[in-house]
C-alpha cells in the first residue's frame, strides 16, 4: 500500500542517485484545466535516463541484497523502464540484461548497451519480451524489475513532485499543506 511515509523514504534514499528536477508552472496554456488551480509540471525528462522510471528503479536496486545485486538484474521494456534498469544496474555494477521487442530504436539499443546493459529482442511485442525476461529471472535467480507493477518501484516514482510540493509548504510558498498535495496531484511526471 502506499504511503506518504512510504514515498517520503523512498525519496531520501535515492536522492543521492536522481537528479533534482524543477517543478514548473505551465504558464503558456490556451485554458486553464483547473480555474481553482495551475497545472505544474515536473521536468522529469532532464533525469539522467530521460525519465522518471530511473527514480523506481533505483528504489528497486536499493531494496535487494547484496547477494540479490550480485546475481543479476533483469527487464523486459519498450524503452524509458529498460534505460532505468541498465542505468541503475552500472550504478549497483550488476549484470544487467533487459529484453525488447524487435519493434525498438537501434539508438535506444545503443543507449542500453552504453549503460552495460545485454540487450536481447525477443518477439514482436512486449508482453513476448516479457515472458523470455521472466523465463531467465526463473531459471538463473536474476531479480526482476517490472516497468510498472512493482510496489517498491512505485513509493519511488511519486517522490518527484511530493517532497517538493512538502519542501515549498515549509518554507512558506505554499501556505497549506493540502493545498501543495492538491498541487501535486495535477502534476504532469515524466514523457
Amino acid at each position: 500500500m502506499l504511503t506518504l511515509q512510504n514515498v517520503m523514504e523512498a525519496a531520501e534514499r535515492i536522492a543521492p542517485y536522481v537528479r533534482k528536477t524543477p517543478l514548473v508552472a505551465a504558464h503558456c496554456l490556451k485554458e486553464q484545466p483547473w480555474p481553482d488551480g495551475e497545472l505544474l509540471l515536473k521536468l522529469e525528462c532532464l533525469q539522467v535516463t530521460g525519465s522518471f522510471k530511473g527514480r523506481g528503479a533505483t528504489n528497486k536496486l536499493l531494496s535487494l541484497s547484496k547477494e540479490e545485486v550480485q546475481r543479476g538484474i533483469v527487464t523486459a521494456s519498450g524503452g524509458n523502464h529498460g534505460l532505468a534498469t541498465a542505468y541503475v544496474g552500472w550504478l549497483g555494477q550488476t549484470p544487467t540484461t533487459v529484453f525488447l521487442p524487435d519493434n525498438v530504436s537501434p539508438e535506444k539499443v545503443k543507449k542500453l548497451e552504453r549503460w552495460g546493459a545485454k540487450v536481447v529482442i525477443q518477439g514482436s511485442q512486449w508482453h513476448e519480451a516479457n515472458q523470455a525476461a521472466l523465463a531467465l529471472a526463473n531459471r538463473d535467480g536474476l531479480t526482476y524489475f517490472h516497468p510498472f507493477a512493482d510496489p517498491v518501484a512505485f513509493d519511488a516514482l511519486h517522490p518527484g513532485a511530493l517532497p517538493h510540493a512538502v519542501e515549498q509548504a515549509q518554507r512558506g510558498e505554499v501556505h497549506i499543506l493540502d493545498q501543495a498535495l492538491r498541487r501535486v496531484d495535477c502534476c504532469l511526471v515524466g514523457q
